[in-house]
């Protein structure tokens, strides 16, 4: 992050590319967010599936009646 000062003292031109960086860094930290929150989701569905046969495999069994 940039000062007051240093903006100031930036041409008009890297003020420009300075904020094209901005965006661009912006841009890949919201795919990076998607990303992540898409692996999220997918591990929290694969548990919920995996949970959900681990108790219906108890279901079936004697031992299990009951404990879940």
């Amino acid at each position: 992050m940039k000062t007051m000062e240093e903006l100031k003292s930036m041409t008009t031109e890297d003020l420009v590319r300075y904020a094209q960086n901005l965006q661009e860094d912006l841009s890949n930290k919201e795919k990076s967010s998607e990303a992540m929150n898409n692996m999220y989701f997918a591990l929290k569905d694969r548990y919920e599936t995996l949970r959900d046969s681990i108790k219906n495999l108890l279901k079936l069994t004697d031992n299990g009646a009951g404990t879940y």
